[in-house]
């Protein structure tokens, strides 16, 4: 690795690996943002009736998304910072709490009803005669696992 002219190779096959990708990965980021927001579904599946199933699946493309970036590894481990210590005193039942504990004043945000009727339609027809060109949740899934 220390070698320029073995860095310069490496850079060239990452390059051309790219290139005969299905997607770049920022096409891949940006189609899973979508997913993640939920206007693009992560899975469209014609029926041989003519109807169209679609399925939204965000925490997958949210999963698939941290894999991508790095994010996600299950035998990552936390890193840690011996400048930040916390110290935590509990009261128990029979013990007397400070004054300012007592008086303190909890804030919390008001909920956001939630109003259906601002949720733009979702309208499938844009999938119905189109070609399926795009990869779905599912291919992404198989090239993140090849990470």
């Amino acid at each position: 690795m220390a070698r320029t002219d073995v860095n310069e190779r490496i850079a060239q096959i990452q390059n051309e690996v790219q290139s005969r990708a299905i997607a770049c990965i920022d096409l891949k980021r940006d189609l899973l943002r979508q997913m993640i927001e939920g206007t693009v579904p992560t899975k469209v599946i014609k029926k041989e009736s003519g109807k169209i199933e679609a399925i939204f699946d965000r925490l997958a493309a949210l999963t698939i998304d941290a894999k991508l970036a790095g994010e996600f590894a299950e035998d990552r481990k936390p890193t840690t910072d011996d400048g930040i210590k916390l110290t935590f005193e509990v009261y128990h039942r029979n013990s007397k709490p400070p004054k300012d504990y007592l008086e303190a004043e909890i804030i919390a945000p008001e909920p956001v009803p939630g109003d259906p009727s601002m949720l733009p339609a979702l309208s499938f027809d844009q999938y119905r005669n189109a070609p399926m060109d795009k990869p779905d949740l599912d291919t992404l899934k198989k090239q993140a696992m090849d990470l």
